[in-house]
C-alpha cells in the first residue's frame, strides 16, 4: 500500500526532498486544498505561524522550506508534526509515541 499511495503521488507532484526534520508544529496533518500551477512552500521547521506553509521562520534556524508543484488540483493531507518521511506529505508519524510525548516546538527525541 505505501509503495502504491507514494507512486500515485509522484504522479501528480514534484517535491525537492530534506532530511532535517524541524520541530513538533501540531500533532495532527493539515487538511489542504492544493491547486495546479501554484509553487507552494511547506515549513519544515515547524516554527511559522502559516502552518501548514513557510512564512520565513526557517531564518532564524538555518532549515528551508520544501517547495512544490502539484500536477493536477486536489485536496491532500500535509503533515503537521514535521516528523513524516514523506515530505510534504502525511506518512502517519504524527501518530506514533514519539510524537505524541514530545511537547509542541520541541524537537522529537532520537
Amino acid at each position: 500500500m505505501r509503495l502504491c499511495m507514494a507512486y500515485m503521488r509522484r504522479k501528480w507532484v514534484s517535491v525537492r526532498q530534506y532530511t532535517d526534520k524541524g520541530v513538533v508544529a501540531v500533532k495532527e496533518p493539515f487538511k489542504v486544498q492544493l491547486e495546479v500551477g501554484k509553487l507552494y512552500a511547506w515549513c519544515s521547521c515547524g516554527l511559522s505561524n502559516k502552518q501548514p506553509f513557510c512564512d520565513g521562520s526557517h531564518k532564524k534556524v538555518g532549515m528551508t522550506p520544501v517547495r512544490f508543484k502539484i500536477e493536477e488540483t486536489r485536496e491532500a493531507w500535509l503533515c503537521g508534526c514535521k516528523q513524516t518521511s514523506d515530505r510534504p506529505f502525511c506518512d502517519g508519524t504524527h501518530r506514533t509515541d514519539a510524537v505524541q510525548n514530545t511537547e509542541l516546538g520541541q524537537n522529537v527525541a532520537a
